[in-house]
């Protein structure tokens, strides 16, 4: 009896494990050329490199009346010395310079994050960016600090839209240092 329930629960979990894994190749790979980190991101987004190294990934229009491309971009910046301590005191700081330069911040969320080796801070938050105009916008923002380099992770969105939320989050998960 034993044997034919986990026949049973192998035949109902292999389609699965299938249909997560072609997800998951459906999804492009991104690796940095200086081999800072690496992540998957969905079809349909695109990507570039500012002038400063900051990547982004960023979704397309969901319909003639979408104004705003949810995104994600990644700074990576040398900083010899900076341990995770400086980054753990310095939450105060980092939450003081958001509320500087956006209008109505709201800090939903505080928190360590662990990820790929590397304990973080990430900050959930809203907010309105006055130069982008009147959007009701959520933050996901996570900082991490391996080796001798400081990683700034944004995930932009509109505040209503779940869909993109979830692929943006996904996506921020993907990411490997």
């Amino acid at each position: 009896m034993k044997t034919f329930y986990l026949s049973l629960l192998l035949a109902l979990c292999s389609p699965l494990a299938l249909l997560a894994q072609s997800a998951d190749t459906a999804w492009r790979l991104y690796k940095h050329p200086d081999a800072l980190f690496s992540l998957r991101y969905p079809p349909g987004w695109s990507t570039r490199t500012d002038e400063s190294g900051r990547v982004f990934f960023t979704s397309p229009l969901q319909s003639e009346n979408d104004n705003f491309r949810e995104n994600i971009n990644i700074s990576a910046s040398k900083s010899p010395g900076l341990t995770q301590q400086d980054l753990l005191n310095g939450a105060a700081d980092i939450i003081a310079d958001l509320k500087a330069n956006m209008t109505d911040f709201e800090l939903l969320e505080q928190k360590t994050w662990p990820q790929s080796g590397a304990e973080g801070l990430q900050f959930t938050y809203k907010a309105h960016i006055p130069s982008i105009g009147d959007l009701d916008l959520q933050f996901v923002q996570r900082f991490f600090i391996k080796g001798p380099t400081l990683y700034t992770i944004t995930f932009t969105g509109l505040s209503f839209d779940a869909s993109l939320r979830a692929a943006g989050m996904r996506l921020l998960n993907s990411i490997r240092f």
